[in-house]
C-alpha cells in the first residue's frame, strides 16, 4: 500500500474513494435508455414481420381458386379477413388496429381486362384481383392478387425521458403489402 501511496499520492487515493458511485449514477440512466431503445426496436421489427407475414398469408388465401356460388370459400374476402386476423392475433396483436391503405391501391389489370378489381373487406384489408404482378414490360404477363393494409401500432403511454413538452411517442403505422400469382 505504501508503494501505491508513493505513486499516486495519498491525497489522490482519498479523493477517488466515492467516484465509482458518481460515475455509475451518470452512466446507468444512459445505459437504461439504450437497452430500452434496443427492446422497442426489436419489438417494432417483430410487429413489422408479423404484419407482413399476415399480408402474405392473406395473399395466398386470396390466390386460391373460388367460385361465386360456393359461399365463403378459400379466396373469398371473408377467408382473407379470417386468415389475416388469425395471423395477427397469433402474435397477440389487435386486429382492430388494421386500417385501409391510404391511398387505396390501383394496380394495373391483367390483359385483356383493363383494370384490376379492388375491394376493401370488413377488416379494412384491400384485396385486388386480376392484378398484374409483374412489370408491364415483362412478357408473358403474370396475373395475381394484391393484398394491402396498414397496421397502427399502439405504443400506449410510453414517455420519452428528458423530452420537453408531452414527450410521448407517436404511434407508427406499418404498411403491409403482398402479391401472389394465380395459376391460370
Amino acid at each position: 500500500m505504501k508503494r501505491w501511496k508513493n505513486i499516486f499520492g495519498s491525497r489522490a487515493l482519498r479523493n477517488a474513494e466515492g467516484s465509482e458511485i458518481a460515475e455509475m449514477a451518470m452512466v446507468l440512466p444512459v445505459m437504461f435508455l439504450v437497452f430500452l431503445g434496443i427492446f422497442w426496436a426489436g419489438r417494432m421489427y417483430n410487429i413489422y414481420a408479423t404484419v407482413n407475414q399476415a399480408a402474405r398469408l392473406g395473399a395466398r388465401v386470396a390466390s386460391q381458386s373460388n367460385c361465386s356460388s360456393c359461399g365463403d370459400t378459400p379466396g373469398a374476402d371473408g377467408a382473407v379477413d379470417t386468415a389475416v386476423s388469425n395471423s395477427i392475433q397469433a402474435d397477440r396483436l389487435n386486429p382492430a388496429s388494421i386500417t385501409a391503405p391510404n391511398p387505396v391501391p390501383s394496380p394495373n389489370g391483367c390483359p385483356p381486362a383493363a383494370s384490376a378489381t379492388c375491394t376493401v373487406t370488413t377488416h379494412n384489408i384491400s384485396v385486388c384481383r386480376n392484378a398484374l404482378v409483374t412489370p408491364t414490360t415483362v412478357s408473358p404477363p403474370v396475373c395475381g392478387v394484391l393484398v394491402e393494409f396498414t397496421y397502427q401500432m399502439d405504443l400506449g403511454q410510453i414517455t420519452i425521458p428528458f423530452a420537453g413538452g408531452s414527450g410521448t411517442l407517436p404511434s407508427p403505422r406499418i404498411a403491409a403489402r403482398a402479391q401472389m400469382a394465380v395459376e391460370q
